[in-house]
């Protein structure tokens, strides 16, 4: 996880981050259904777009992944293709939660104690 995702799941309001990790599940998971339908096209898409979601958040380590990824269709190693994306799916599933937690815990308040991240009083 890098200060990124924190940093976007800090500031960013509920429903945009809700967005943004539907449309990241949504996109692994779409992602899994072409490697098993033998899309390597579908699969390279797909990871070209979890790239942006990646970089939106500064994770290093999952943009580097999608990269891996997006070559897919040039490589009929399909068991190479599928450690790639379990590896990418760990990768943000490993960083939302910790992100969140972060979040939680890093979050300044303002003056008046109230928490910035939805008003909520702390």
């Amino acid at each position: 996880m890098t200060n990124g995702w924190a940093h976007l799941l800090a500031q960013a309001p509920d429903d945009l981050q809700a967005m943004l990790m539907q449309s990241v599940r949504d996109d692994l998971h779409a992602a899994f259904v072409a490697l098993t339908a033998g899309d390597a096209a579908r699969v390279a898409y797909l990871a070209h777009r979890l790239k942006g979601s990646a970089r939106l958040c500064g994770d290093k380590a999952a943009t580097a992944l999608c990269a891996a990824l997006e070559g897919a269709e040039q490589t009929s190693d399909f068991e190479r293709v599928q450690l790639l994306l379990m590896a990418l799916e760990r990768a943000f599933g490993t960083a939302w939660p910790a992100a969140r937690q972060a979040a939680r815990v890093s979050e300044p308040e303002s003056v008046s104690g109230w928490a910035l991240q939805g008003m909520r009083r702390a």
